[in-house]
């Protein structure tokens, strides 16, 4: 038998070395500050493979402290700036794409107030001791005053060899009633509801 002279071409497909790539997403307030880990939604999978990001929700807080004795509570929340362009797409190869969420803070601050009570006489002298009608509470509680009524006071001076005895006798009247007699607790004040006797 001769021997056969043919070729023979044979084609050998070889699998290709697949491409991965990566997805992470960061959650910072516009300040730079981080507000939660990064979370990994794709790692080392197949470039191409579509992906899909979403903001995060953050819990609302509520700090308190303390300002001239009283009370004075923060309340903040944060919300999303925008969504980043690219919180959808397709994994890119050899690569970690970061998707960007941007917050901002929104704070609301509140601060208690009080109320207090003073009587004085023409003079600005204290004719009884301020009296507290609301104290450290939140701004907008009612708060009504009332004028104090002062017993007549009678001071008697003699002796034993006068003829007549002097009275000096000392009676306080309401002047004008004051124009914040009732309202609303203001925030962060103490007002003062002065009455004039």
């Amino acid at each position: 038998m001769a021997p056969n002279n043919e070729t023979k071409t044979e084609i050998v497909e070889y699998p290709r070395a697949v491409e991965l790539g990566s997805v992470v997403v960061t959650h910072y307030d516009e300040d730079g500050n981080q507000l939660s880990l990064d979370v990994t939604v794709k790692d080392n999978v197949p470039a191409g493979e579509s992906y899909t990001t979403s903001p995060k929700v953050f819990d609302d807080t509520i700090t308190t402290n303390t300002i001239n004795g009283l009370t004075r509570k923060t309340y903040a929340h944060y919300v999303l700036r925008k969504i980043p362009a690219n919180d959808t797409g397709k994994v890119a190869a050899k690569e970690t794409i970061t998707v960007p969420y941007i917050y901002k803070r929104i704070e609301k601050n509140v601060t208690n107030g009080s109320v207090v009570a003073q009587y004085v006489d023409t003079d600005g002298n204290e004719i009884a001791p301020s009296e507290s009608i609301k104290t450290n509470v939140e701004p907008g509680e009612a708060y009504k005053t009332e004028a104090k009524t002062f017993p007549i006071e009678s001071l008697s001076e003699s002796q034993l060899t006068d003829k007549y005895v002097k009275v000096t006798t000392t009676e306080y009247r309401l002047v004008e009633t004051p124009d914040n007699q009732t309202g609303e607790v203001k925030d962060g004040e103490v007002t003062v509801v002065k009455y004039v006797l």
